[in-house]
């Protein structure tokens, strides 16, 4: 016997008298008799649901006095659109009974009004209910376009004891229908149960998920019941349906580690709008990217349509009507996901958090053209991700039962099993999964549970957690962190010295900070782990030479092709390339240095052929290709590695061969540029100067980095060849490819890329930065780059590091000394790498008064 799946249609006579009986009964309504009577002339001589539909429509556009100016003696337009919906089955009711205190015998009854989303006029007869979705209705007069003139207090009353009193009401749980029966999940006095209704076969309803467990099999009565707020309709058997739902939450097992705290709070999310009773929990999705957090909760948004809603985490810190707007969404949505969470406003959030945890919504609701709607309870189940955990700062005892963490471990699971799932049978199997955990857990969650992200570990921090794990403490003397103590789960003690007692820190014995310094630990070990994994897989570094074949033969016995700006364009085009030709300053200081506007803007705007930017005359132009496209720049080594070989010695020392090149360039300084066409699928690194710590075989290391540079299309450029510089060096073609060729760039060449791109922990044991964090002000100031940058890239790189330096200081509230210590680095780093001190100087101004520092 299945349960009733489609909420029931009753007769119009019978909706009729139900609406007059529930109108008399309020006898201080204004009108109250006109009401009536406009209810019984509806009805009159239309007996069949679409006429009676009809009629109202008709009657309310065109009848006496028209409803929308209604004086009193008609039924007005919206009002009557409500009762023509309950006579189609659109409107359906939620009794909730609330007791004050456990010794209160009376409860107080809540009624929830839902709304069908689609339109009567749009539904087929035949089509089946249980397959669309409900959405509360906040305020019936703002729901059905009653104005102001027209509005009557008593109209919700009247229109929840018309469905109260015709049994059109919204069951509580969640129903899946299945070819051979059907599940109905929901929280009794058992606790959670579900009733399993299979065809030919009396219900059965058990508090466990497991049909075969008879000992959890329940007394209770058959219990009819209307639409549930979560119903689906399933083409499978039950028990294959059991199947995939036991599938569904290996994978969830796997993808989680296996970690059961985590493994029980994410098998109960998904069906904790429907199924919760009491609490407010909310669920907080974690990990260090790129492990499907952010498509998994699409994947449930799409499933869940209507009922769940994408919200704006920065929203609830404003004043304004896209606040008070989210807030009747809170109020309406079974589900709202605050995805890719950066917690950047900490502050503000953590009241409102807190108040939306507590069953409240953050603020007003209004929606726009609307007054303020009477809505205060926050019915949506939150779900937040992020990659990185709320802050210490925000979460005290309360707000620490009420998150659910989920720490996504393994990155592979839901790429290659979860989403493929999903995309065959629908992410019902995962409903029906939660479903059945609800049964297993009986709704326990397992709160408490901090997290870090291996990746936002510090030198200073790791130097700490070391010490600790080795000794039990902090070895005497070591400074403060820069996030403090408390943020480390550490609290001081003392500890015999040699001559006297001295002030050390352990692991606090209370739970919650106890908890932060476990997942620093288990944060540091993940952190070893990758590195000895990452270690072992770059071992062999350089894969085998591939000898390949150079048709040019040796680039130094090449020589310069008559060739302007214009021939190299057209040769360009010939063969098939795109990108922008530009002019670059041609004078010093940065004579290499672009004269537009907006480098970054061009370099992202398509196009279909080689586009000139460039007036007549223009001494130097830069070429920047479009994706697809690169050059590979062999430099010549500066500074101390001057005497070294070059790039292009670097390739012929390792016995890379450079293939079969679109054009090649002598550049003035000596160097040279091979135009290349990048393999389809292949993500080709953006290097400069890379591998300073990671010497080749059978080279000498390079202080400055290897000289082999890339440009790839769409994110860097070139000198042009026909440029000259105003001391006479000049960029020339020394050879140029067939324009029916492919120059596609080898594969040898591609894998040294790939390795000198690697960062220094992937490229093998790690190294110790070449100037170690030191203690300033009392207190760690970070590891500081000093490795001297190729000329280039020096202005970019040295705006980059002192925007971020300041930044950063300013963000972590450094003092003086320790912000002008990182300048000092800064300007060493760069002095070293031949700019000049007042073009330092100029930039670290600059910045300061873009920052206000």
């Amino acid at each position: 016997m299945n349960a009733q799946e489609t909420p029931m249609r009753p007769d119009v006579d019978t909706v009729l008298k139900a609406i007059s009986r529930a109108v008399d009964a309020h006898v201080e309504m204004p009108n109250r008799d006109a009401i009536v009577d406009a209810v019984d002339f509806m009805g009159f001589s239309h007996k069949k649901m679409p006429q009676f539909a009809q009629n109202i429509e008709m009657y309310a556009d065109t009848g006496e006095g028209r409803f929308v100016h209604w004086i009193g003696d008609k039924l007005p337009k919206g009002y009557a659109r409500m009762f023509a919906e309950i006579a189609q089955g659109l409107l359906v009711a939620q009794v909730l009974d609330h007791h004050e205190g456990e010794d209160d015998p009376k409860p107080i009854r809540h009624t929830t009004l839902y709304r069908m989303d689609v339109p009567r006029s749009r539904i087929p007869d035949d089509t089946d209910l249980s397959a669309l979705g409900w959405r509360v209705v906040p305020d019936v007069a703002a729901e059905y376009g009653v104005p102001k003139t027209d509005f009557l207090e008593d109209m919700p009353d009247i229109a929840a004891d018309v469905l109260r009193e015709l049994g059109m009401t919204m069951s509580d749980g969640m129903e899946f229908i299945f070819d051979d029966g059907s599940i109905w999940f929901r929280h009794t006095d058992y606790g959670w149960t579900q009733t399993v209704y299979r065809d030919g076969a009396d219900p059965v309803t058990t508090t466990s998920p497991d049909p075969a467990e008879k000992s959890k099999i329940v007394s209770m009565p058959d219990a009819k019941h209307g639409p549930c707020l979560y119903s689906r309709r399933v083409h499978s058997t039950i028990d294959d349906a059991y199947s995939l739902a036991c599938k569904a939450m290996e994978l969830e097992a796997k993808w989680v580690g296996g970690v059961q705290p985590y493994l029980r709070n994410l098998l109960l999310m998904p069906a904790s709008p429907y199924l919760r009773y009491g609490g407010r929990e909310f669920y907080l999705l974690l990990g260090s990217g790129k492990e499907g957090k952010s498509r998994f909760c699409t994947s449930l948004s799409k499933h869940l349509r209507e009922q769940a809603f994408l919200g704006q985490i920065d929203t609830l810190c404003e004043n304004g009507l896209s606040a008070e707007n989210q807030n009747v969404q809170l109020a309406t949505h079974a589900c709202v996901i605050f995805d890719d969470v950066t917690w950047e406003k900490g502050a503000k959030l953590v009241p409102k958090l807190k108040t939306m945890a507590s069953g409240l919504l953050p603020g007003p609701a209004r929606m726009q053209g609307r007054n303020k709607l009477p809505l205060e309870e926050n019915r949506s189940r939150m779900i937040l991700s992020a990659n990185h955990d709320m802050p210490r700062s925000m979460i005290d005892e309360a707000m620490t039962d009420r998150v659910m963490r989920v720490v996504f471990r393994d990155k592979l699971v839901h790429h290659e099993c979860i989403e493929p799932m999903i995309g065959k049978y629908g992410f019902w199997p995962f409903m029906l999964a939660s479903a059945m955990a609800w049964c297993v857990y009986q709704g326990e969650h397992a709160p408490g549970y901090a997290w870090a992200n291996p990746d936002d570990l510090t030198d200073e921090q790791c130097d700490i957690i070391k010490q600790v794990l080795d000794s039990g403490h902090t070895e005497p003397g070591t400074p403060k962190p820069s996030c403090g103590w408390a943020a480390m789960g550490l609290v001081q003690t003392t500890c015999s010295g040699p001559n006297r007692s001295e002030h050390v820190y352990r692991p606090s014995s209370k739970a919650e900070r106890r908890s932060v310094w476990e997942s620093l630990v288990a944060a540091y070990r993940r952190k070893l782990k990758d590195q000895a994994e990452e270690e072992a897989l770059y071992t062999a570094t350089l894969p085998e030479p591939k000898s390949e074949p150079d048709a040019l033969g040796d680039l130094t016995a090449l020589k310069p092709l008559d060739r302007n700006f214009g021939a190299v364009e057209t040769q360009l085009g010939a063969m098939r390339w795109t990108g922008h030709v530009f002019p670059l300053r041609g004078r010093e200081p940065e004579p290499k240095a672009p004269a537009v506007k907006s480098l970054t803007k061009m370099l992202k705007t398509p196009v279909g052929f080689v586009v000139d930017h460039c007036k007549q005359g223009e001494p130097m132009r830069g070429f920047a290709p479009a994706p697809g496209f690169m050059v590979l720049d062999l430099d010549i080594p500066k500074g101390k590695d001057e005497g070294k070989p070059d790039g292009y010695g670097v390739l012929r020392a390792l016995d890379i061969g450079i293939g079969d090149p679109a054009m090649v360039v002598r550049t003035g300084s000596g160097g040279y540029h091979l135009y290349y066409r990048i393999p389809d699928g292949v993500d080709i690194p953006q290097i400069a100067h890379r591998g300073a710590s990671d010497p080749l075989p059978g080279l000498p290391a390079y202080e400055g980095g290897v000289p082999i540079d890339t440009r790839v299309g769409g994110r860097g450029f070139v000198v042009m060849p026909g440029s000259s510089m105003p001391d006479g060096r000049s960029w020339q073609v020394v050879h140029e490819g067939s324009i029916k060729g492919d120059h596609t760039l080898p594969g040898g060449v591609l894998d040294l890329l790939r390795r000198l791109a690697r960062p220094k922990a992937e490229a093998g044991p790690k190294q110790r930065p070449n100037r170690p964090s030191a203690a300033v002000d009392g207190a760690y100031v970070p590891h500081m780059d000093m490795t001297p940058v190729a000329e280039g890239s020096r202005n970019d790189t040295m705006k980059d590091q002192v925007w971020g330096w300041l930044e950063r200081s300013r963000e972590r509230g450094m003092s003086e000394a320790q912000r002008d210590y990182g300048l000092d680095r800064i300007r060493e780093r760069f002095s070293a790498s031949g700019l000049p001190d007042k073009e330092i100087e100029d930039c670290i101004r600059r910045t300061r008064g873009k920052l206000g520092l």
